[in-house]
Protein backbone atom coordinates (compact mmCIF):
# COMPACT_ATOMS: atom_id res chain seq x y z
CA UNK A 1 0.00 0.00 0.00
CA UNK A 2 1.80 3.42 -1.06
CA UNK A 3 0.03 5.25 2.13
CA UNK A 4 2.58 2.88 4.01
CA UNK A 5 5.50 4.64 2.52
CA UNK A 6 4.24 8.12 3.23
CA UNK A 7 3.26 7.61 6.52
CA UNK A 8 6.58 5.63 7.29
CA UNK A 9 8.93 8.85 5.81
CA UNK A 10 6.20 10.70 8.21
CA UNK A 11 7.06 9.09 11.26
CA UNK A 12 11.04 8.74 10.62
CA UNK A 13 11.31 12.27 10.03
CA UNK A 14 9.08 13.30 12.89
CA UNK A 15 11.48 11.37 15.23
CA UNK A 16 14.69 13.20 13.77
CA UNK A 17 13.01 16.69 14.11
CA UNK A 18 12.01 15.37 18.02
CA UNK A 19 15.51 14.58 18.70
CA UNK A 20 17.69 17.18 17.04
CA UNK A 21 15.25 20.37 17.19
CA UNK A 22 12.96 19.40 20.01
CA UNK A 23 15.37 17.79 22.26
CA UNK A 24 17.71 19.68 22.84
CA UNK A 25 15.52 23.32 23.30
CA UNK A 26 13.22 20.80 26.21
CA UNK A 27 17.39 19.95 27.98
CA UNK A 28 18.46 23.57 27.48
CA UNK A 29 14.69 25.09 29.11
CA UNK A 30 14.95 22.24 31.80
CA UNK A 31 18.87 21.82 32.99
CA UNK A 32 20.40 24.98 31.19
CA UNK A 33 22.73 23.54 29.37
CA UNK A 34 22.69 23.99 25.76
CA UNK A 35 23.72 20.83 24.04
CA UNK A 36 24.46 22.88 20.51
CA UNK A 37 27.28 25.07 22.14
CA UNK A 38 29.41 21.45 23.99
CA UNK A 39 29.29 19.58 20.08
CA UNK A 40 29.96 21.63 17.37
CA UNK A 41 29.02 18.37 15.09
CA UNK A 42 25.36 18.21 16.93
CA UNK A 43 25.10 21.90 16.01
CA UNK A 44 25.43 20.92 12.27
CA UNK A 45 23.08 17.75 12.53
CA UNK A 46 20.61 19.65 14.62
CA UNK A 47 20.33 22.53 12.12
CA UNK A 48 20.58 20.31 8.71
CA UNK A 49 18.09 17.62 10.49
CA UNK A 50 16.23 19.51 12.38
CA UNK A 51 15.21 21.67 9.24
CA UNK A 52 15.24 18.95 7.14
CA UNK A 53 12.97 16.49 9.07
CA UNK A 54 10.38 19.34 9.67
CA UNK A 55 9.65 19.91 5.92
CA UNK A 56 9.82 16.51 4.90
CA UNK A 57 7.52 15.32 7.80
CA UNK A 58 4.70 17.86 6.37
CA UNK A 59 5.51 16.83 3.05
CA UNK A 60 5.43 13.65 3.56
CA UNK A 61 1.79 13.75 5.20
CA UNK A 62 0.60 15.70 2.45
CA UNK A 63 1.91 13.33 -0.30
CA UNK A 64 -0.21 10.91 1.92
CA UNK A 65 -3.68 13.18 1.58
CA UNK A 66 -3.04 13.31 -1.70
CA UNK A 67 -2.61 9.62 -2.35
CA UNK A 68 -5.89 8.98 -0.34
CA UNK A 69 -7.73 11.36 -2.69
CA UNK A 70 -6.75 9.36 -5.69
CA UNK A 71 -7.07 6.01 -3.81
CA UNK A 72 -11.35 7.05 -2.78
CA UNK A 73 -11.79 8.33 -6.54
CA UNK A 74 -14.45 6.58 -8.06
CA UNK A 75 -12.15 6.85 -11.52
CA UNK A 76 -10.02 4.10 -12.13
CA UNK A 77 -7.36 5.89 -13.72
CA UNK A 78 -6.67 8.29 -10.41
CA UNK A 79 -6.83 5.25 -8.19
CA UNK A 80 -3.83 3.53 -10.35
CA UNK A 81 -1.69 6.62 -10.19
CA UNK A 82 -0.10 6.44 -7.04
CA UNK A 83 2.02 2.75 -7.16
CA UNK A 84 4.13 1.09 -4.54
CA UNK A 85 7.56 1.74 -6.75
CA UNK A 86 5.80 5.33 -7.63
CA UNK A 87 5.45 6.27 -3.93
CA UNK A 88 8.93 5.44 -3.14
CA UNK A 89 10.39 7.19 -6.10
CA UNK A 90 8.32 10.38 -4.79
CA UNK A 91 9.99 9.80 -1.68
CA UNK A 92 13.64 9.88 -2.65
CA UNK A 93 12.73 13.11 -4.63
CA UNK A 94 11.27 15.22 -2.17
CA UNK A 95 14.07 14.57 0.45
CA UNK A 96 16.64 15.38 -2.42
CA UNK A 97 14.75 18.00 -3.20
CA UNK A 98 14.35 19.38 0.80
CA UNK A 99 17.25 18.67 1.91
CA UNK A 100 20.16 19.52 -0.96
CA UNK A 101 18.96 23.74 -0.34
CA UNK A 102 20.10 23.50 3.65
CA UNK A 103 23.45 21.52 3.08
CA UNK A 104 25.36 24.72 3.81
CA UNK A 105 24.29 24.51 7.21
CA UNK A 106 26.76 22.19 7.52
CA UNK A 107 29.41 25.29 6.95
CA UNK A 108 28.09 27.98 8.39
CA UNK A 109 26.98 26.46 12.07
CA UNK A 110 29.87 25.58 12.93
CA UNK A 111 31.14 27.80 15.24
CA UNK A 112 31.23 27.49 19.13
CA UNK A 113 28.35 29.73 19.57
CA UNK A 114 26.10 27.54 16.99
CA UNK A 115 25.26 30.92 14.96
CA UNK A 116 25.55 31.20 11.09
CA UNK A 117 28.05 33.92 12.19
CA UNK A 118 29.64 33.78 8.60
CA UNK A 119 26.98 33.07 6.67
CA UNK A 120 25.77 36.06 4.09
CA UNK A 121 22.39 37.76 4.34
CA UNK A 122 20.53 36.56 1.84
CA UNK A 123 21.24 32.60 2.84
CA UNK A 124 19.99 33.54 6.18
CA UNK A 125 16.78 35.29 4.60
CA UNK A 126 16.27 32.31 2.37
CA UNK A 127 16.29 29.60 5.20
CA UNK A 128 14.57 31.48 6.96
CA UNK A 129 11.56 31.86 3.95
CA UNK A 130 12.17 28.47 3.02
CA UNK A 131 11.43 26.66 6.08
CA UNK A 132 8.55 28.64 7.24
CA UNK A 133 6.63 28.53 3.67
CA UNK A 134 7.52 24.42 3.41
CA UNK A 135 6.95 23.53 7.38
CA UNK A 136 3.52 25.76 8.13
CA UNK A 137 2.16 27.98 5.28
CA UNK A 138 2.01 25.33 2.32
CA UNK A 139 1.15 21.95 3.84
CA UNK A 140 -1.98 23.42 5.93
CA UNK A 141 -4.35 24.85 3.21
CA UNK A 142 -2.65 21.46 1.08
CA UNK A 143 -4.22 19.11 3.95
CA UNK A 144 -7.30 20.98 4.17
CA UNK A 145 -8.17 21.07 0.29
CA UNK A 146 -7.21 17.08 -0.44
CA UNK A 147 -8.97 16.16 3.47
CA UNK A 148 -11.87 17.67 2.31
CA UNK A 149 -11.88 16.00 -1.30
CA UNK A 150 -11.13 12.37 0.18
CA UNK A 151 -14.32 13.39 2.54
CA UNK A 152 -16.56 13.84 -0.39
CA UNK A 153 -15.23 10.52 -2.00
CA UNK A 154 -15.67 8.64 0.59
CA UNK A 155 -19.14 9.45 1.17
CA UNK A 156 -19.71 9.86 -2.62
CA UNK A 157 -18.50 6.47 -3.87
CA UNK A 158 -20.02 4.08 -1.50
CA UNK A 159 -20.80 1.55 -3.77
CA UNK A 160 -17.02 0.64 -4.70
CA UNK A 161 -16.19 -2.28 -2.12
CA UNK A 162 -13.17 -1.90 0.45
CA UNK A 163 -12.02 -3.99 2.41
CA UNK A 164 -12.07 -3.21 6.51
CA UNK A 165 -7.95 -2.49 6.27
CA UNK A 166 -8.78 0.03 3.64
CA UNK A 167 -11.67 1.61 5.43
CA UNK A 168 -9.03 1.48 9.07
CA UNK A 169 -6.18 3.63 6.79
CA UNK A 170 -8.36 5.98 5.36
CA UNK A 171 -10.06 7.13 8.77
CA UNK A 172 -6.61 6.80 10.78
CA UNK A 173 -4.87 9.59 7.82
CA UNK A 174 -7.95 11.44 7.53
CA UNK A 175 -8.16 12.17 12.19
CA UNK A 176 -4.11 13.14 10.95
CA UNK A 177 -5.09 15.36 8.53
CA UNK A 178 -7.41 17.36 11.30
CA UNK A 179 -4.94 16.73 13.78
CA UNK A 180 -2.09 18.46 11.65
CA UNK A 181 -4.39 21.36 10.22
CA UNK A 182 -5.55 22.44 13.71
CA UNK A 183 -1.54 22.03 15.15
CA UNK A 184 -0.26 24.11 12.13
CA UNK A 185 -2.41 27.52 13.25
CA UNK A 186 -0.51 28.09 15.89
CA UNK A 187 2.47 27.18 13.78
CA UNK A 188 1.74 29.51 10.78
CA UNK A 189 1.38 31.99 13.61
CA UNK A 190 4.31 32.30 15.29
CA UNK A 191 6.09 32.04 11.79
CA UNK A 192 4.36 35.12 10.22
CA UNK A 193 4.10 36.87 13.85
CA UNK A 194 7.63 37.29 14.01
CA UNK A 195 8.18 38.52 10.41
CA UNK A 196 5.46 41.26 10.59
CA UNK A 197 6.97 42.71 13.72
CA UNK A 198 10.26 42.77 12.62
CA UNK A 199 10.36 46.93 11.79
CA UNK A 200 8.16 47.68 15.30
CA UNK A 201 9.71 49.60 18.35
CA UNK A 202 8.85 47.15 21.05
CA UNK A 203 9.04 47.93 25.05
CA UNK A 204 11.05 44.97 27.53
CA UNK A 205 7.64 44.79 28.67
CA UNK A 206 6.39 44.36 24.70
CA UNK A 207 9.11 41.65 23.74
CA UNK A 208 8.29 39.87 27.33
CA UNK A 209 4.59 39.28 25.97
CA UNK A 210 5.60 38.59 23.30
CA UNK A 211 7.78 36.23 23.96
CA UNK A 212 5.29 34.14 26.77
CA UNK A 213 3.10 34.01 24.11
CA UNK A 214 5.53 32.52 21.44
CA UNK A 215 6.25 29.63 23.63
CA UNK A 216 2.52 28.68 24.73
CA UNK A 217 1.94 28.62 20.78
CA UNK A 218 4.91 26.45 20.32
CA UNK A 219 3.36 23.47 22.29
CA UNK A 220 0.44 22.67 20.44
CA UNK A 221 2.85 22.93 17.57
CA UNK A 222 5.17 19.68 18.94
CA UNK A 223 1.84 17.87 18.93
CA UNK A 224 2.32 17.56 14.98
CA UNK A 225 5.22 15.67 15.31
CA UNK A 226 4.44 13.47 18.63
CA UNK A 227 0.77 12.76 18.77
CA UNK A 228 0.48 10.01 15.75
CA UNK A 229 0.25 7.40 17.89
CA UNK A 230 -2.51 8.76 19.95
CA UNK A 231 -4.10 9.99 16.91
CA UNK A 232 -4.38 6.27 15.33
CA UNK A 233 -5.07 4.74 18.37
CA UNK A 234 -8.46 7.31 18.95
CA UNK A 235 -9.37 6.32 15.17
CA UNK A 236 -9.13 3.03 14.62
CA UNK A 237 -10.27 -0.06 16.44
CA UNK A 238 -7.98 -2.56 14.80
CA UNK A 239 -5.41 0.10 15.45
CA UNK A 240 -6.41 -0.07 19.52
CA UNK A 241 -6.73 -3.93 19.16
CA UNK A 242 -3.21 -4.73 17.63
CA UNK A 243 -1.87 -2.39 20.48
CA UNK A 244 -3.69 -4.08 23.23
CA UNK A 245 -2.35 -7.34 22.01
CA UNK A 246 1.25 -6.11 21.95
CA UNK A 247 0.68 -5.09 25.21
CA UNK A 248 -0.80 -7.97 26.73
CA UNK A 249 1.98 -10.60 24.98
CA UNK A 250 -0.61 -12.72 23.52
CA UNK A 251 0.36 -14.35 20.31
CA UNK A 252 -1.50 -15.72 17.85
CA UNK A 253 -0.67 -19.57 17.45
CA UNK A 254 -1.02 -20.61 14.01
CA UNK A 255 -0.48 -23.85 14.54
CA UNK A 256 -3.22 -24.06 17.30
CA UNK A 257 -5.64 -23.07 14.80
CA UNK A 258 -4.60 -25.60 11.84
CA UNK A 259 -4.77 -28.58 14.85
CA UNK A 260 -8.11 -27.48 15.49
CA UNK A 261 -9.40 -26.70 11.85
CA UNK A 262 -7.84 -30.63 11.28
CA UNK A 263 -9.70 -31.78 14.45
CA UNK A 264 -12.93 -30.27 13.20
CA UNK A 265 -12.30 -32.04 9.28
CA UNK A 266 -12.27 -35.49 11.24
CA UNK A 267 -14.93 -34.59 13.15
CA UNK A 268 -17.16 -34.76 10.04
CA UNK A 269 -16.94 -37.65 8.70
CA UNK A 270 -17.67 -39.40 11.79
CA UNK A 271 -21.22 -37.05 12.00
CA UNK A 272 -22.27 -38.52 8.91
CA UNK A 273 -21.97 -41.85 9.80
CA UNK A 274 -23.77 -41.26 13.23
CA UNK A 275 -26.59 -39.39 11.54
CA UNK A 276 -26.96 -42.64 9.04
Amino acid sequence: MPSSVFLLTYFVASLLQIWTNRFSAAFLNLSGVDLLKQSSFYCEIRWLFGRTGATITMASICLSSINRFLMTSQNVRYRQVVTMRCARMAVIVMIIILLIPLIPDVVYYSGPSCTPTGSPYWYRQYTMYFNQIFSNIVPGPVLALFGILTWRNLRSARVIQRNRLEEQVNRMILAELVMICITSIPNIITAIYPIVTTSMVKSQLRVAQDGLWLNILAIPGITTYCASFYVFYAASSAYRKNIRTALNCKKHNRIETQDYTQQQNALIPMKTIALR
